[in-house]
């Protein structure tokens, strides 16, 4: 639930950073977020370190998200854009496979310090690869946004969800995915365990 809440949180100031520093320097700074994030839960002893851990994981998938959304359009053309978007969302959920499968094979065979800290290496790998291939935008394309204030950022809430939209995408969101993440992340375990009496690992 905490990852969530600030993955949640954390969408419009991860958005005004990548306007800010750009999307490469973003996608470096969120492998050192996931790296330190992972590297605390391997050896994390106590909820309060683990939920520290938890929060910064979230905010790099938050910071993850709107740094690599914010490449598509200067890469790519305007009619590909929204392709490109939905791709780019359907091969970023490969990453609920990887920990579905070979995560938790490596977290059976050898133990939870040694699971978490190869993501973190392999989120560290990801940093090196972003600063070394990404590029924000084609040569001469891209320009860091000014600082915005308050209210600048306000304003320019109250036009994007003006546009319709944007409106329906937020509903959108809100009503296929919501029952299920609560399903998936919170409550649907407890449930097939003990509502409908499946085995802790078929439930998994």
């Amino acid at each position: 639930f905490i990852q969530v809440a600030v993955f949640s949180l954390a969408q419009i100031p991860a958005g005004l950073m990548v306007d800010r520093f750009g999307p490469r320097a973003m996608l470096v700074a969120n492998a050192v977020l996931l790296a330190c994030g992972q590297i605390l839960l391997a050896h994390a002893t106590t909820m309060p370190v683990a939920a520290a851990a938890r929060i910064l994981v979230g905010t790099g998938d938050a910071v993850v998200f709107a740094a690599t959304l914010a490449l598509i359009p200067r890469w790519f053309s305007p009619r590909r854009v929204p392709l490109m978007t939905q791709l780019t969302t359907i091969v970023g959920q490969l990453g609920q496979i990887l920990s579905a499968v070979p995560f938790v094979a490596l977290l059976r065979h050898s133990g939870w310090s040694t699971a978490f800290t190869s993501v973190a290496a392999a989120s560290a790998l990801m940093g090196v690869l972003a600063f070394a291939v990404v590029r924000n935008g084609p040569p001469g394309t891209w320009v860091p946004t000014p600082i915005a204030s308050a209210r600048d950022v306000g304003i320019a809430l109250k036009e994007v969800w003006a546009r319709p939209g944007t409106r329906l995408g937020f509903f959108g969101h809100m009503a296929t995915q919501f029952p299920m993440m609560v399903f998936a992340l919170l409550w649907g375990l407890p449930y097939l365990v003990t509502a409908q009496h499946l085995s802790e690992s078929t439930a998994s």
